[in-house]
């Protein structure tokens, strides 16, 4: 049985289609012959019943239980599942005389060792040396007194290895049991920091795993040195090799979890003792200071775990080990790693531990009018926190922090070519698609009004608000009766920025209640009273469907904040790319009316040069009106001061990756009765060199969309060859479709034509496939992301 599992190919079976024959010649083998023995699985009744019975007994060998094995596991290491029919007789065959001629060498060369190293001829080949070893010949009988003395010495000190060996064994074996259960019961705890009853399951485990864990370190320590020359250990010879480290990365992952529990027990205690929610974010910031030397005492430690992890390479892994590490492992190093970070972070953000008072900048952007960040920016104002408590919050029109006698630098190209705009304001300083860069000229512009340094920056929109209210309930507006909930808090909004009588239209202040409704709502959030875990759960899903953006001056936050993408940053990779941003430029509201679907479609048949096509179709719902002429624009009836049902003014821009060259284009002539400017604009598609988003190219084009109808825009392009990457035999297509912040759900259909004869191997869910046609329909209400993996003909 030994020597027939060295037989085992090391790499899984199975690339795309093709098969490894190797892994036949072992399968069956191991099906026919080894498994029914060794497994106790039924013995097959022919070499065909064999044959189907090939990925089961392949499973069994390589993971030991084939019914635990994960789908994904499984799929790797099938070889003839998929086969419509048993093969044919001459291909069983010549895979049955293969396997025992390679095992019948393999048992004469593990006889020809085992003859060396004995001086004896070998039951089943003799001895083909013809001559014993002549190093063991035996010694001579008349032994001397050193002889007699040396020989019982050295037995006692073997027996004393022995016995030393054996209790180290035993206390191992212990330890190893035990951490085994301790893990087992982690894994049956469905960890989230979004729960803290999950937590306070999982915190008393992860003190046992710390302390066994500390212990078999302790006890393997002698063995350490021995490890390295252990490589040659069938199956698992790397995974004794990286013991030390593997030992190292889960100790010290242990012990940062238990420090973190031990400092984060009393918020969770606030959050859950008595079934009553006591959490205010006072309160968390109290209990966060006093927890602060357990949070870096978890840094130290996670650090060194994570040190420790550099040292294994999991290639080399058992596939059991390596699926614990990739699985199990990485992905909660990566989870903790930034709930250590926020732990530490988190009272120096809400102004304490020594931080002093912290300052914010609060954008509030209306997405019925849409721009790229959001929405267009109504209103800014600071916000000053000191230990978890608001100070101070004055928020403002957007109208009144401007000062043009100030100096405020150029705006962009198509501010200048569409709008006749030439210098920056506040209020488009969004105009910019990456938010870090639009954060930048804010900052800036806001300054020359409101001279305040801040220490980040955060942009919500109106359905941020909306299911924040969903969270803390109603609030009401001081000095009214009236209270705004979740359901009439947008029309609130929408009512106040119309005077009650047209007379007051010149005096009247149109933005006026927001600095009346969000200090009411942020004193609502830091009351408390609500559910901490409904909360927590509010602001991921904000910041994955970009209702929220935040940027942050600290540079461990910021750099948090990049990788999971909510900083509003466009971040073109090595993959294919697109995004696809509107910006309302009729100062209407219309996007409240205006749908919006999009189309992509790639052609792989030269997967040098892929050819993309992006159709972009708006439908305006709003009533027919009579035109769209700029210069006969009036205020419609019964909505003086915030025009909905209007026609559809609009940029839109299209990032895609750079080196991406247009070949055609569908695109709007307007008129210049229809603009602004003097003059028409002929159908023509942008290259847009100033928008400031690294790695792309950026397509840009006007439209007019009266109200009543729609358009459609056609954007015909090569992709750059680097958009195809390739692993052994199989090509890959990734596609990252990124959402515009302030955006729903919007219809997206993405559709990827394989070159003629190639065969698909997997590809993301939820795709449908039409001959060499793969296409999936998703809802672009966070960004998606699309796989196709593949074999030329």
């Amino acid at each position: 049985a030994l020597i027939f599992k060295k037989l085992q190919p090391t790499a899984p079976p199975r690339r795309g289609k093709r098969l490894a024959t190797h892994w036949g010649e072992f399968g069956l083998l191991a099906a026919y012959y080894c498994a029914p023995g060794l497994h106790g699985q039924p013995g097959p009744r022919s070499l065909r019943d064999a044959w189907q019975k090939i990925d089961h007994a392949i499973l069994l060998f390589v993971f030991g239980n084939a019914d635990e094995v994960p789908g994904e596991e499984r799929d790797r290491y099938k070889l003839v599942g998929d086969e419509p029919e048993v093969a044919s007789n001459s291909t069983i065959s010549d895979w049955h005389r293969k396997g025992l001629q390679y095992l019948a060498e393999a048992v004469y060369s593990h006889e020809l060792h085992l003859s060396d190293k004995t001086g004896q001829g070998s039951p089943l080949i003799g001895n083909p040396a013809g001559n014993p070893n002549p190093f063991l010949a035996a010694a001579p009988k008349n032994q001397s007194g050193w002889t007699r003395f040396i020989l019982p010495a050295v037995l006692l000190i073997v027996l004393a290895v022995f016995a030393w060996l054996g209790g180290k064994a035993w206390t191992i074996y212990q330890l190893g049991l035990s951490i085994q259960d301790g893990l087992r019961q982690a894994q049956q705890v469905d960890i989230s920091f979004e729960d803290p009853a999950s937590l306070q399951e999982v915190g008393p485990i992860l003190g046992s795993l710390r302390e066994d864990l500390g212990a078999l370190d302790a006890e393997m320590t002698p063995f350490y040195p021995l490890l390295p020359a252990l490589g040659w250990v069938p199956q698992y010879g790397a995974d004794i090799q990286s013991a030390q480290a593997l030992i190292a990365t889960a100790r010290n992952f242990a012990a940062a979890g238990d420090d973190f529990y031990r400092g984060a027990r009393p918020v969770l205690d606030l959050m859950l003792e008595d079934g009553e929610n006591r959490l205010t974010p006072e309160a968390l910031t109290g209990e966060l200071v006093k927890g602060l030397p357990r949070f870096e005492a978890a840094r130290v430690s996670l650090d060194a775990a994570m040190a420790a992890r550099q040292q294994i390479d999991e290639q080399k892994l058992s596939p059991e080990v390596r699926r614990l590490v990739q699985q199990r492992l990485d992905p909660y190093l990566v989870l903790f790693d930034d709930a250590v970070n926020m732990a530490i972070l988190a009272p120096r953000l809400l102004g304490a531990g020594g931080a002093g008072p912290q300052t914010y900048l609060l954008l509030l952007q209306n997405e019925d009018e849409i721009r790229p960040t959001g929405g267009f920016l109504t209103a800014a104002g600071s916000v000053v926190v000191q230990n978890g408590k608001l100070l101070t919050m004055n928020i403002e029109s957007s109208d009144t922090l401007e000062d043009l006698s100030k100096f405020h630098p150029d705006s962009s190209w198509s501010l200048k070519e569409y709008f006749d705009i030439h210098i920056l304001v506040l209020r488009d300083a969004n105009w910019y698609i990456d938010f870090p860069v639009a954060a930048g000229q804010i900052e800036r512009l806001y300054a020359l009004t409101r001279a305040s340094s801040v220490n980040g920056m955060m942009a919500i929109d109106q359905r941020f608000l909306v299911e924040l209210l969903k969270v803390t309930g109603p609030v009401r507006i001081p000095g009214s009766s009236v209270q705004v909930d979740s359901e009439n808090v947008i029309e609130y909004m929408r009512k106040s920025k119309v005077p009650p009588s047209p007379a007051l239209a010149d005096e009247w202040n149109r933005k006026a209640f927001l600095s009346v409704l969000a200090p009411a709502v942020v004193e609502k959030l830091l009351s408390g009273g609500y559910s901490p875990q409904q909360l927590f759960s509010f602001v991921r899903w904000s910041l994955e469907e970009r209702h929220l953006i935040l940027q942050f001056d600290d540079p461990t936050l910021a750099d948090f904040l990049h990788r999971y993408n909510w900083d509003g940053s466009v971040q073109v990779g090595d993959d294919d790319f697109v995004m696809v941003v509107d910006s309302n430029s009729g100062y209407n509201k219309s996007n409240a009316v205006v749908d919006m679907r999009l189309a992509y479609s790639v052609d792989l048949a030269d997967i040098k040069a892929p050819q993309a096509t992006l159709v972009v179709n708006h439908q305006n719902k709003a009533p027919a009106i009579d035109n769209c002429s700029w210069s006969e624009r009036r205020q419609l009836e019964n909505q003086p001061l915030y025009v909905i049902n209007d026609c559809y003014w609009n940029y839109l821009r299209v990032v895609v990756p750079a080196g991406a060259e247009l070949t055609g284009y569908q695109a709007q002539e307007v008129p210049d009765e229809l603009l602004r400017i003097d003059r028409d604009i002929p159908a023509r598609i942008d290259i847009l060199p100033d928008e400031a988003v690294p790695n792309a190219t950026v397509f840009g084009t006007f439209m007019v969309v009266p109200a009543g109808q729609e358009n459609e825009t056609r954007i015909d392009y090569t992709l750059p060859s680097w958009v195809m990457t390739r692993r052994g035999e199989e090509q890959i297509y990734r596609l990252a479709f990124k959402k515009q912040p302030g955006t729903n759900a919007i219809p997206l259909q993405v559709s990827i034509s394989l070159p003629p004869g190639a065969t698909l191997v997997s590809a993301s869910d939820g795709f449908e496939q039409d001959g060499d046609v793969i296409t999936f329909n998703r809802r672009l209400n966070r960004d998606q992301f699309f796989e196709v993996i593949f074999l030329l003909p």
